[in-house]
């Protein structure tokens, strides 16, 4: 299963080499949040952000965004649906991002940088997210059960969040506190961002670039149900909705 989330990542990637194919090679990630989040665009910069807009094969960044969901879904209900599945905890370090694989049901520590996929089982984890370098594009956190706290504080350090590339923060359930500077739990800048979670009571809380705010791109914050609070100082696009 795990196999076919790798599959997937790099179906995603050779579909957001495409989207890109257009882009300049100057305007690097970093580049792009100074522009575009930071404010810090001088006088006749090039490349600039604003004119890169159509450069961008949309379809093809959406294509990949659907693969890395469906896989991660799948993935979801497969642990959901299996027993007994071995405990395990290990890393691997690939040239895309960090792996780790966890299913010991322990209360983690993890300190991510350029996490490429994170599967937890288990446990009430604690994660905190550093700077994501300019080749890291695709992160994937899935955390089944417990109550988890998540901490973002670097712009575009949340595994939720996307530059040029794909972001998805899954978490099942649970009472879980989401802690972040800005552009982070569900950020999109030229790119495709997704933030789920699976119920509890839970609490959002960041500086602003966040919870749904996309530019150039998609991003969702996905909320199955529970007593939850969003706290945004600016451009935060998350509303509740209640059926």
């Amino acid at each position: 299963e795990i196999a076919r989330v790798f599959a997937a990542i790099g179906q995603a990637d050779r579909f957001r080499q495409r989207a890109f194919a257009a882009w300049p090679r100057e305007m690097t990630p970093q580049r792009l949040l100074r522009q575009a989040i930071e404010g810090k665009l001088q006088p006749f910069e090039e490349p600039d952000f604003r004119r890169l807009f159509p450069l961008v094969e949309r379809e093809a960044l959406m294509a990949g965004m659907l693969d890395l969901v469906a896989a991660v879904q799948n993935l979801d209900r497969f642990l959901a649906a299996t027993p007994g599945i071995p405990a395990v905890s290990w890393r691997l370090q690939t040239p895309l991002g960090l792996v780790v694989i966890d299913t010991t049901g322990a209360d983690n520590r993890h300190v991510l940088e350029d996490p490429l996929l994170v599967v937890d089982v288990g446990g009430d984890d604690h994660y905190s997210f550093t700077t994501k370098k300019s080749g890291n594009r695709i992160s994937i956190v899935l955390d089944r059960g417990g109550n988890d706290h998540y901490i973002a504080e670097d712009a575009a350090a949340c595994p939720s969040s996307a530059v040029m590339g794909f972001g998805i923060l899954w978490d099942t359930g649970g009472n879980d506190r989401y802690e972040a500077g800005t552009f982070a739990q569900g950020a999109a800048l030229f790119g495709a961002a997704l933030l789920v979670d699976g119920g509890g009571a839970n609490i959002f809380t960041a500086r602003g670039y966040a919870q749904a705010f996309a530019l150039g791109g998609v991003a969702l914050v996905v909320s199955m149900g529970g007593d939850d609070s969003y706290n945004a100082l600016q451009m935060s696009l998350v509303r509740s909705f209640r059926s």
